[in-house]
């Protein structure tokens, strides 16, 4: 089983982003000890001392480089397993990626003083002093915004071998996940309440075949499956919308490959909500997401533009438990 490893590149995403908060203390509201419940009932949160939406541009370029080692790889050890004959290509990318992240943090920086100023400016006055406090030097922020990446191979250690043979041989489950998890969210994307597509639908279908090929090697009993689904489409259109027949088609390519992960797009699929970061000052690249568009990148926003009226919501934040949402997915069931 460890003999996968020397196919594999690891990719381990080492990206900080400063969130623009502080913890909130009894000090900030004026509260002494009497009027609120102790820290293991209770805490009282954040309060943000940045505009959020002026770290937003970080945030896509993190979820960027996640999607660039998705689209190849697999999660593994806390980071990606890539293919050997994928990596170069990979890494061209993550490089790119990091380029864009010090243009856009040198930016950042750049207005930094004066994005501050608008944010202060337009805070309540009751909590403008409050926040005024706690804001940071540029250099401090500096060294909170930081993005690379490390590339290692794998290989046990003789006799201490337990856990990574039990972690490699998961890599094949792991994959089948993945491909489920992606062919659910093309289907939520591209497919529900439809009853036609575009080609470009097409593109995350052909996505999570291209990925599957690289990795077949991990799951060989996915060599069929991306046969027969290779097949399927080359028999569809080319140009123009996919509908009737050929729309079932595509729902039913669909259905494989999330039952790979041992649910079909009939049941319900619980998410988890992502967990506030213990560190409010910073957040640290664990998740990935892909936005309606496929690209992720989200607006920079301009001081200009963050200047708008805030309200007290806008300044404090509460830190939620830890919960799941649930999100109903119907589809018609078409094998082909």
């Amino acid at each position: 089983m460890l003999d996968l490893l020397q196919k594999l590149i690891c990719f381990s995403l080492d990206v900080h982003i400063w969130s623009g908060r502080k913890k909130l203390t009894p000090a900030d509201l004026n509260l002494d000890g009497e009027e609120i419940p102790p820290e293991e009932l209770a805490s009282l949160g954040a309060k943000k001392i940045c505009h959020p939406i002026l770290l937003s541009r970080f945030q896509a370029l993190r979820r960027r480089a996640e999607r660039i080692c998705e689209s190849a790889g697999v999660r593994f050890l806390g980071g990606f397993a890539i293919p050997e004959e994928k990596a170069e290509e990979v890494a061209k990318e993550l490089e790119a990626v990091a380029a864009d992240f010090e243009a856009e943090k040198q930016e950042f920086l750049k207005c930094y003083a004066e994005n501050m100023q608008a944010w202060l400016t337009n805070l309540p006055s009751r909590w403008r002093t409050m926040v005024e406090q706690a804001v940071e030097s540029p250099d401090h922020v500096a060294t909170r915004l930081s993005f690379g990446f490390q590339t290692f191979q794998v290989s046990g250690v003789e006799g201490l071998n337990s856990g990574l043979e039990k972690a490699t041989s998961g890599l094949g489950d792991q994959l089948f996940r993945e491909i489920g998890q992606a062919s659910r969210l093309a289907w939520s994307q591209s497919f529900q309440s439809r009853t036609r597509v575009s080609q470009k639908a097409l593109r995350p279908i052909r996505s999570i075949l291209e990925k599957a090929k690289g990795l077949v090697f991990i799951q060989p009993s996915l060599g069929p499956v991306i046969a027969g689904i290779e097949q399927e489409l080359d028999g569809l259109p080319k140009a123009g919308y996919m509908e009737g027949r050929d729309f079932h088609a595509l729902v039913g390519i669909l259905n494989t490959l999330s039952c790979l992960d041992n649910i079909n797009l009939n049941v319900e699929e619980e998410q988890k909500e992502p967990e506030n970061s213990s560190d409010p000052e910073e957040s640290k690249s664990e998740g990935s997401a892909i936005d309606d568009d496929g690209t992720g990148d989200d607006p920079v926003v301009s001081a200009k533009e963050a200047n708008t009226e805030v309200d007290v919501e806008s300044v404090f934040e509460a830190i939620p438990e830890p919960g799941q949402r649930q999100t109903i997915v119907t589809s018609p069931v078409t094998w082909f």
